[in-house]
């Protein structure tokens, strides 16, 4: 049963990093790619290209950025990792980590930063989207093996029983 909790963990965590790097990675990627096309049209058209360094500028911000998102994505994997091994010795509701991501974000990057509110801002929307993939595909895992421990425990008879009538 361990092997199917933590096989059932890593699926989450999967889904949740495909969506995260899909949402803060390829899209902004994908719209740089067409910005920069744009302004590289635009200056042949106008004979004007932006300078010798616009695209090792473009280049380098995108990388930037890049390492900033994958970094991030580790920090989240990371916190929502500590959260599961918290929720083992406690209970831990699924929207507690939502409400407190950006006052925990705000106090510890204040430490550092003052008037960090902006990026302490940036980091929770991150994680929020983080752990709000990982729990839904965590649920509907979770859903799927005890739909299908009820199944072969009636020996492949479905039953439409609520939750309440299995307890």
């Amino acid at each position: 049963m361990k092997l199917v909790r933590f096989a059932s963990s890593l699926a989450s965590h999967s889904v949740a990093t495909a969506a995260f790097v899909t949402l803060y990675l390829v899209v902004p990627a994908a719209s740089g790619i067409i910005l920069a096309a744009l302004l590289l049209i635009v200056g042949l058209l106008t004979g004007k290209p932006g300078g010798p360094l616009f695209l090792p500028a473009v280049f380098v911000l995108t990388l930037l950025y890049s390492l900033c998102v994958v970094a991030s994505g580790f920090v989240c994997f990371l916190i929502t990792c500590s959260i599961q091994l918290l929720r083992r010795y406690m209970r831990v509701a699924y929207w507690v980590p939502v409400i407190s991501a950006f006052p925990l974000f705000y106090g510890l990057i204040d430490l550092f930063y003052k008037g960090s509110i902006f990026l302490s801002a940036i980091l929770s929307v991150m994680f929020i989207t983080y752990w709000l993939t990982y729990a839904g595909a965590d649920t509907i895992l979770s859903w799927i093996r005890q739909t299908w421990t009820d199944w072969r425990a009636n020996r492949g008879r479905l039953s439409l029983r609520t939750r309440e009538a299995r307890h």
